[in-house]
């Protein structure tokens, strides 16, 4: 059992968010937390986290 938590693929609809270290674009997808989906989502940068889920072990990939 992992202790990383359950993430989700977000799309963010606005430039400027740094994520992981690095800047990123309106366009990019990004694995996040529930509570991080939460935030962006209150801050305008996302619409609303899609139900695409993210193995802890497979980074960025989710099944869709």
């Amino acid at each position: 059992m992992s202790d990383k938590p359950n993430t989700q693929l977000v799309t963010l609809i606005k430039d400027g968010h740094t994520h992981a270290g690095r800047v990123c674009k309106a366009g990019d997808r990004i694995p996040v937390t529930a509570s991080q989906a939460a935030f962006l989502a209150e801050k305008g940068l996302i619409d609303k986290p899609t139900t695409t889920a993210v193995s802890p072990a497979s980074g960025a990939k989710g099944k869709e």
